[in-house]
């Protein structure tokens, strides 16, 4: 294989790892109480707080796994060659 076609495979397997990556992103997201809780953390902090939900937990988790991510102390499925 020349170095066009590898580059057109490593392409098309990135971008099926970042679509998977958002299906389940979305699935958590939608599909679990943990994701309500980010969309409505997201939306108005506010307003979760006055539902009766203490946002502080929710808030410190997300803010630590995003920062972690950015990091990139957690693994990720892209490997670059």
């Amino acid at each position: 294989m020349d170095g066009k076609s590898q580059g057109l495979l490593f392409a098309q397997g990135a971008f099926f790892v970042a679509l998977i990556v958002v299906v389940v992103g979305q699935l958590v997201l939608t599909g679990t109480v943990f994701g309500r809780y980010l969309i409505a953390l997201g939306t108005n902090e506010e307003e979760v707080r006055l539902s009766g939900i203490d946002p502080r937990p929710r808030s410190r988790l997300w803010s630590s796994l995003s920062a972690a991510l950015s990091l990139g102390l957690l693994p990720s499925p892209i490997v670059h060659a």
